[in-house]
């Protein structure tokens, strides 16, 4: 039998470095956030909840069509991602075997990623209460954390996020090894984002190439 899985998108950072709300930047069409959206959606993550701080009624709007997504406010998000996280493991509730904290500012996760650490998670028996991709050596998100743990985040507090307690867990963690740095790369400053919009249109230019090969441009 499968394992269910939710899923928390943090959301709620005050993006300092970008100098403005960078979960809102265009990206393949798309706002930065919802990337991570889609990414938990088409992998069949349920329940899915994004956790936000300012621009709440901005991020309504862009959630109508995606029916599946539950948005709740952090009134305390200037206090740092460790609140976020609390309230969005609250939020998914005890219907799940796991959730998966995906971060918005990361939008090149593919589905293959999430599927892989599933299955990791589903086979281990049990064996790993924490599931964590690593893109060409770096630690990354998302995290999968057994609904074992849930009650440890009910302490996080500040900026401390889930580090404390993936350390002190350290000898039930599974890491899954990925060769790609580029699907763990993090958003946060101008030069970040023209780096990902240099990177979305070579691959359009591939692509373009590639049908044009096969005859169908």
């Amino acid at each position: 039998m499968g394992k269910k899985i939710g899923a928390v998108v943090l959301a709620a950072g005050e993006a300092k470095r970008m100098g403005q709300p960078k979960q809102f930047l265009p990206l393949n069409g798309a706002p930065m956030f919802i990337h991570s959206i889609i990414t938990a959606t088409r992998s069949g993550l349920s329940p899915i909840i994004l956790v936000v701080g300012r621009n709440e009624d901005k991020y309504r709007d862009i959630l109508k069509g995606y029916q599946t997504v539950r948005m709740i406010k952090n009134p305390s998000y200037v206090d740092g991602m460790g609140t976020s996280l609390k309230l969005g493991i609250e939020a998914v509730g005890e219907a799940v075997d796991g959730v998966m904290v995906f971060l918005a500012d990361q939008p090149f996760v593919p589905t293959s990623v999430i599927k892989k650490m599933v299955v990791t998670f589903t086979e281990s028996n049990e064996q790993y209460s924490i599931i964590r991709p690593i893109y060409s050596g770096t630690d990354g998100h998302p995290i999968l954390f057994s609904s074992g743990l849930f009650s440890e985040f009910s302490e996080l507090s500040g900026d401390i996020g889930g580090k404390r307690i993936i350390k002190k867990y350290q000898n039930y963690v599974k890491k899954e090894y990925f060769e790609s740095n580029t699907w763990g790369f993090d958003l946060d400053t101008p030069d970040d984002y023209e780096k990902a919009l240099g990177w979305l249109t070579k691959q359009k230019k591939v692509e373009k190439q590639c049908q044009k090969i096969i005859g169908l441009d």
